[in-house]
């Protein structure tokens, strides 16, 4: 009897645990909205490389700063069993061929998945993108990115410019206008 009375105690407990937790979990979804301040992350390149999203737009937050141009910055989140993420890269390159002469940098963001993997898909699909690794997932987290593809284009000054959830069939016509504002010198 008394075993009864501390199971019914704490399942009470539990559940009041529960219903504090959950509604502080739902703070954790991320609004970004065009011209919120880019969250700013340190992420691991395929070579092993840190990749300093602040050494490319945005303040200088930390020395020494690497490069002393600013750049637009588009981010791709994709996964390598992602149909809609392979149709999508090829014309991100596309985009950056275009735009090589002006200060555009084009990375991929591969999503919670193993290195080897990732350059076994790299090579397979020549892609020549440069690839960040966001194994856990903190990063997508950062920016809200429950599904992929998802394209976000930071200003040069840190800032959301331009996002996009899933595959856009326009997607080269919307970039190509949304870059040639951003790119305009």
């Amino acid at each position: 009897m008394m075993m009864r009375n501390w199971t019914g105690c704490t399942m009470l407990t539990l559940w009041l645990l529960v219903m504090v937790i959950h509604p502080l979990h739902a703070k954790d979804e991320v609004n970004l909205n065009v011209g919120d301040p880019a969250p700013t992350f340190v992420l691991r390149d395929l070579q092993g490389k840190d990749f300093f999203l602040r050494d490319f737009c945005g303040k200088k937050l930390r020395k020494p700063w690497i490069n002393k141009t600013k750049y637009v910055v588009v981010l791709s989140f994709f996964t390598s069993y992602c149909q809609p993420c392979k149709k999508e890269v090829p014309e991100l390159q596309d985009i950056a061929r275009k735009y090589s002469s002006k200060n555009l940098k084009i990375f991929l963001v591969n999503l919670k998945e193993e290195p080897e993997l990732v350059k076994k898909c790299i090579k397979e699909r020549g892609y020549t993108l440069p690839v960040l690794l966001d194994r856990y997932g903190m990063t997508a987290k950062k920016y809200g990115v429950s599904s992929v593809p998802r394209i976000f284009i930071i200003d040069k000054d840190g800032n959301l410019a331009w996002m996009t959830k899933g595959f856009d069939k326009q997607l080269k016509d919307n970039l190509d206008r949304a870059l040639a504002t951003l790119l305009a010198d």
